[in-house]
């Protein structure tokens, strides 16, 4: 074991000495701290005429939304919204307002609470149709829908939208930093002829080959989670930490997952962890067999805007179902957490909880295959 974690340090100086490495983290984290504010640059403009600054509208409406803290969208609250006229309607929280003009179309509280969460379930209906959901589906799907707390209650939950819906972008920056830095883990020894020497150390050739796919896989996750206090800390500092608890129907209506804004976040950090170990033992594996450093990095970036720029249409059902399990996919709302279920065992599972199973499985396959390419070379 002390063999092994002096072979780990190793490796990780090989690493942390290369200037790519470094200034691929600098540029990612700083990208992370763009993202999380860049929402607030700038200001509102009517017809080329400035009406208020982004940093200013978000203040109002987080004001506004502490009068509305814990209502619930009944019929009382929608008359109450109904009532504003026009130059009362900035009183009205943003994320109501959207929550309403997702379910019916339209700004107006002029509605009736039957009304609204009737065209809810119409619209929940219709995109099921159009999704090709069995009889068998939708009837699972309606019991759970019945099963939430309606009606809804409204909660200000900015922050954890904005940090979900940035997990996404942080899964394409993950992507690119394990295309630059891990290959180099294997490739580095073929490219400077060091290999047969290096895997005759007298530590043995097995402690190195575990050392390096420690060393690549913890320096994916370690890197991803140096990647959230980036983001995370400027998007809770500015759009704030309330909300955990807001039902997530609150900002996508027609998903009936019984879950919380908090309980997303948490599950897509963690599905984001799978993903980092994906991409550590894929670089891995292709840095081994292709003997190169940017070869590994031209094939995992070709295939990371292959799955952002295509999209398989619902009707190849298993198709547009593995293309969501695509880390590029799996890491947007819309991939881990659409309404495609998947049956095993006489119950029905949703893709976020199927991923973890698939991941790992692929994982350990990336792992044996490195190892593979890893001992055939030392058998030449």
């Amino acid at each position: 074991m002390k063999n092994f974690w002096l072979l780990v340090s190793f490796e990780y100086r090989k690493l942390l000495k290369r200037k790519s490495v470094w200034i691929t983290l600098g540029i990612i984290c700083l990208f992370c701290v763009f993202s999380g504010s860049s929402e607030l640059f700038g200001s509102y403009y009517v017809e080329g005429e400035k009406v208020d600054s982004h940093w200013n509208m978000l203040k109002k409406d987080q004001a506004v939304s502490e009068r509305y803290e814990g209502r619930k969208i009944d019929q009382q609250l929608l008359d109450e919204l109904a009532g504003l006229d026009a130059e009362r309607s900035s009183q009205i929280p943003d994320e109501l307002m959207a929550f309403v003009i997702k379910v019916t179309g339209d700004d107006s509280f002029d509605i009736s609470q039957e009304e609204l969460y009737s065209m809810r379930r119409e619209k929940m209906e219709k995109e099921w149709t159009e999704t090709f959901k069995t009889p068998k589906e939708r009837q699972y799907l309606r019991a759970l829908d019945e099963e939430l707390n309606q009606p809804l209650t409204y909660h200000y939950s900015r922050g954890y939208r904005m940090a979900v819906d940035l997990i996404y972008t942080l899964g394409v920056m993950q992507t690119l930093l394990a295309a630059i830095c891990i290959p180099a883990i294997f490739s580095e020894d073929h490219l400077r002829k060091t290999a047969v020497l290096t895997r005759s150390s007298q530590y043995g050739r097995k402690p190195l080959l575990w050392a390096k796919l420690f060393t690549g896989l913890s320096f994916s996750v370690g890197s991803t989670l140096l990647m959230y206090p980036f983001f995370l800390v400027p998007v809770f500092v500015i759009y704030g930490t309330d909300g955990f608890q807001a039902q997530l129907q609150l900002f996508q209506p027609s998903d009936v997952w019984l879950l919380t804004a908090g309980e997303l976040l948490l599950i897509l950090v963690g599905l984001s962890l799978l993903t980092a170990l994906l991409h550590g033992a894929a670089a891995m594996v292709l840095g081994e067999r292709l003997k190169s450093n940017m070869t590994p990095m031209a094939v995992m970036e070709g295939f990371l805007l292959f799955s952002l720029l295509f999209n398989v249409p619902e009707q190849y059902r298993i198709l547009s179902q593995i293309w969501d399990y695509l880390p590029a996919n799996l890491l947007a709302y819309w991939g881990a957490f659409n309404d495609c279920l998947v049956f095993i065992a006489g119950h029905y599972l949703c893709e976020w909880q199927v991923a973890p199973v698939a991941y790992f499985a692929a994982i350990a396959g990336l792992i044996w295959t490195c190892c593979h390419f890893y001992r055939k070379y030392q058998a030449e």
